[in-house]
């Protein structure tokens, strides 16, 4: 995603929680963090835009540079329904795989006692990723800051998220629009269990201005998480900068 070559977590797997556990606790050692944003967790796969890609190789042996793909992403069976169906959705990039991980690829096994249910198919537990990264995150924060109440913000949610992570609406922009949309936006994950959410105030996609983002703290102040965030590259948008 960001740094380069990344693994995908498999949260299925038994000894992931473990593995979690312990990168956590790595990083503690390092930062003494008080909560943990987890995000691009859909998951997002910037070397498959197309989504024709159903396996990835690294091309180069040599560490790659932030925002760099270096994967070539290959189509190893045209014929698979899962990642190409008969019918396609009104789906992002006219792809079902597209910008994520193919729809083909295969989680751990999961069993429920001596019940193996058999390997799980991406196509059927994509929604499921974000959640499981915040059920594995809120666990191991429980191990490393035993003391406190864990504070996880995960992107990609589902049903049941809003016991293990709060949730902000993703990427927006400096936009009329999305502020109002904001609004409703919260209001409809509270529907769905979603107590602690809120949106990038002030935008975070385009260049905003001073009465579009007094506008949008003064909304912000009432929203359960409140943070003001935008895109790296955009201009900047603290409240200081205007007088």
């Amino acid at each position: 995603v960001w740094p380069g070559p990344t693994y995908f977590p498999d949260w299925f797997a038994e000894n992931t929680q473990d593995f979690w556990t312990n990168e956590m606790q790595n990083f503690h050692s390092l930062v003494d963090y008080d909560g943990i944003w987890i995000d691009m967790n859909e998951a997002s796969n910037f070397c498959n835009m197309d989504g024709q890609g159903q396996v990835c190789e690294l091309i180069e042996e040599d560490p790659c540079a932030s925002n760099e793909c270096c994967l070539k992403c290959t189509t190893v069976d045209s014929g698979n329904s899962y990642d190409f169906p008969p019918f396609l959705p009104n789906v992002p990039y006219n792809s079902m795989s597209g910008k994520t991980i193919s729809m083909s690829a295969l989680h751990a096994a999961a069993g429920d006692g001596d019940e193996d249910q058999g390997p799980l198919l991406e196509y059927n537990v994509h929604n499921l990723y974000g959640l499981m990264e915040s059920i594995a995150t809120k666990n191991a924060l429980l191990e490393v800051k035993p003391d406190q109440r864990p504070f996880v913000l995960s992107r990609s949610t589902s049903m049941g998220s809003g016991k293990y992570t709060t949730h902000w609406t993703g990427d927006n922009a400096a936009t009329w629009e999305d502020l109002q949309v904001s609004i409703i936006t919260m209001n409809n994950l509270a529907l769905f269990g979603m107590s602690v959410t809120g949106a990038d105030i002030c935008g975070f996609g385009g260049t905003t201005t001073e009465e579009l983002c007094a506008r949008w703290i003064e909304v912000g102040a009432f929203s359960p998480f409140s943070r003001n965030h935008n895109s790296y590259g955009e201009a900047p948008q603290e409240l200081y900068l205007w007088d």
